[in-house]
């Protein structure tokens, strides 16, 4: 029997901080896969996945139209003590956007996965 896909919205809004949402940014995956996908009417492309362990999430992958993001997970059950802290980068008109906090954040304050 196969687990679900856990599903990632990601929009853009440049007058936030940081510009990319991600509409889970602590996700309680359980082992399940992860996919990242562009919330409806956002026009942005996916650049990079970065920062997230390929020992644990492997099979990383943007799509040729780069509308989703995609990775397996391994990573060990460790009741929510492990946090995989990672960066999405996303292109609109030229320029490049992140999901992390700019000017000096802690690393607290990028999204991450937990099993």
């Amino acid at each position: 029997m196969s687990k679900s896909k856990a599903v990632l919205e990601v929009s853009l809004d440049t007058t936030l901080n940081p510009p990319v949402v991600i509409s889970n940014r602590n996700l309680k995956a359980g082992g399940r896969k992860i996919r990242w996908k562009r919330k409806k009417g956002q026009t942005f492309t996916f650049e990079r996945l970065g920062e997230l362990d390929q020992a644990y999430f492997y099979n990383q992958a943007i799509n040729m139209s780069r509308t989703k993001i995609r990775c397996d997970n391994r990573a060990p059950d460790s009741g929510d003590t492990d946090k995989y802290p990672y960066v999405i980068v996303v292109e609109d008109g030229g320029v490049e956007y992140t999901s992390t906090v700019e000017n000096g954040a802690p690393p607290s304050d990028k999204p991450v996965i937990r099993n």
